[in-house]
């Protein structure tokens, strides 16, 4: 019906009548087969089939595709093509008309009828018919960008249209491994046949092979990636799973390429496309560390494209986000830790609040563990989220996690502390502590982590409002634990040097933290007769 119309219409346009529309529904069977009939030189047909193939197309270019052709039909061209009826005749002879140096045939649907009239009455060329389309497309010199695509669209519609789903996808592979204009003739042919209703079923389950297999060549792989563009615009959980595989198993290029194909997809399937880049995170089990580290970099990078630019948030979005990185965190694998981070820290660009909240909710796991190998994976990577954000300064430079528009309670946030200072040595353990097995040595202490705490205690003597939380947070993170205050004790000394300005934060922090305990007492009269004199603020 589809195609009855389109004559109609066609025929309409170029004032023809009913009668042509019968004629080219029918494929203008009685014609071609009278002018079969009329021409049994094998190298006139030749000539209709390349003429009727690539024109509208001029008289050189004809004569070259029929060249081709009886090259591959292995048809004796005598007297190095003298055999050829003249360019001057050549449109009478294929009862074609001329526009200038260019063979056209105006009969609507004419042209297309006649590779079909070949293939239907002439069953032993077949092969050969698609074998010189392939070589055609690819091979031919001097032939035009657009008729060589043309050639490919023919090709794949004449195969599909024969159930000929082997020759498509042997053709496609052969075309990507020739150069960029052999990739996209391969797309063309895929883009065109993965959706028919004959053939396609069998190459999206090629798709899906050259996807998941390692060695499939570079060039395909990115041909596949781009098919699946065009698949997804109708299976787009089928084209999702072809990318999946294509992500897991592919470098660099690949990958890029699979996330732009991913976003042009959700432009139109948003929800689809969020649940899949979901499960490419989660569906890793059976991966080698390599390939989990590809597919979940590929699921989060498209996660956190989708909260990115402009536009009012999405808060179920953002949760499902933050609930995925959180599994991903529990896991532990060091592969994966730094991509939660960064993709964490990317959304705290948009929704500061949202993510501060959920590393001091991960870093709470890890309260009540003796040792810092005992600390589950989620509160390290929430403690290393924490820092990272807590590392940020204001316009003053001060602590924009404690200033900003998105501050919190400094208090809210000593589990994180907690386990910061869990991994960090204390500067001199004391005997008692290497007896008691309380001493406790991380070899890879959270970077920065100095330089956080000392901002916010530069943050807690410029603020005088926020400097009982601040002291309050490292007081609360380090006592009942001795090699915890320890390290505050260290850190805060190294932090106020002679500083006067920084000695009544530094006290603070002594008077609750100094051991032994006789010297806290000490410090404690000290300070009180010190800031009774009014010589300490």
């Amino acid at each position: 019906g589809r195609r009855l119309a389109d004559l109609v219409l066609d025929v309409t346009a170029s004032d023809g009548d009913a009668r042509q529309v019968e004629r080219a529904y029918l494929g203008w069977s009685d014609e071609l087969r009278e002018w079969f009939g009329k021409h049994p030189d094998l190298l006139d047909k030749a000539l209709m089939v390349a003429a009727a193939t690539i024109t509208p197309a001029d008289e050189t270019s004809v004569y070259d595709a029929a060249l081709w052709l009886a090259r591959q039909l292995e048809m004796p061209v005598a007297g190095g093509g003298l055999a050829w009826c003249p360019k001057g005749e050549l449109a009478a002879t294929l009862e074609a008309e001329r526009n200038g140096n260019t063979i056209v045939f105006r009969r609507p649907a004419y042209r297309e009828s006649v590779l079909r009239h070949v293939w239907d009455e002439y069953p032993l060329t077949r092969m050969d018919l698609l074998a010189w389309l392939s070589r055609l497309a690819i091979e031919a010199a001097g032939m035009e960008t657009a008729l060589r695509h043309r050639l490919a669209e023919v090709f794949a519609d004449l195969a599909a249209e024969h159930d000929e789903a082997p020759f498509i996808t042997k053709t496609a592979q052969m075309w990507t491994g020739q150069d960029q204009l052999g990739a996209d003739l391969a797309y063309i042919a895929l883009a065109r046949t993965c959706l028919h209703p004959g053939v396609g079923g069998r190459i999206r389950n090629r798709l899906y092979e050259w996807s998941r297999e390692r060695r499939t060549p570079q060039t395909l792989k990115l041909t596949v990636a781009r098919v699946c563009q065009a698949l997804g615009e109708t299976h787009t959980s089928i084209a999702l799973t072809r990318l999946k595989h294509l992500t897991t198993y592919g470098n660099e290029q690949i990958q890029d390429e699979v996330h732009q194909v991913a976003l042009e997809l959700a432009a139109q399937h948003r929800a689809t496309v969020i649940t899949a880049a979901i499960t490419w995170c989660e569906s890793t089990h059976n991966l080698s560390k390599q390939d989990r580290e590809r597919r979940t970099r590929a699921g989060l990078r498209l996660l956190c494209a989708f909260l990115d630019g402009e536009g009012p948030p999405d808060p179920h979005h953002l949760q499902r986000v933050l609930k995925v990185l959180g599994e991903l965190a529990a896991r532990g694998r060091p592969e994966i830790q730094p991509m939660v981070i960064h993709c964490a820290r990317k959304l705290a660009d948009r929704y500061r609040a949202d993510v501060i909240a959920t590393a001091l909710t991960w870093a709470q796991t890890g309260s009540g563990n003796a040792l810092y190998r005992d600390v589950p994976p989620q509160a390290k990577t929430g403690t290393e989220l924490f820092l990272a954000l807590a590392s940020e300064r204001d316009d003053l430079g001060f602590a924009a996690l404690l200033t900003g528009p998105a501050a919190v309670d400094p208090r809210a946030c000593t589990a994180a502390w907690t386990v910061a200072l869990d991994a960090e040595p204390p500067p001199i353990p004391s005997s008692e502590q290497m007896r008691a097995r309380e001493y406790r040595r991380n070899d890879t202490p959270y970077e920065g982590f100095e330089e956080v705490a000392w901002l916010w205690l530069d943050t807690a003597t410029a603020h005088r409002d926020l400097r009982p939380g601040i002291v309050a947070a490292f007081i609360d993170a380090a006592r009942e634990d001795p090699a915890r205050s320890q390290t505050v004790v260290a850190l805060a000394r190294r932090w106020a040097g002679t500083n006067s300005h920084r000695q009544s934060v530094k006290e603070d922090l002594l008077v609750r933290l100094l051991q032994p305990a006789w010297q806290r007492i000490l410090l404690n009269l000290w300070v009180r007769l010190l800031r009774k004199l009014n010589l300490r603020r």
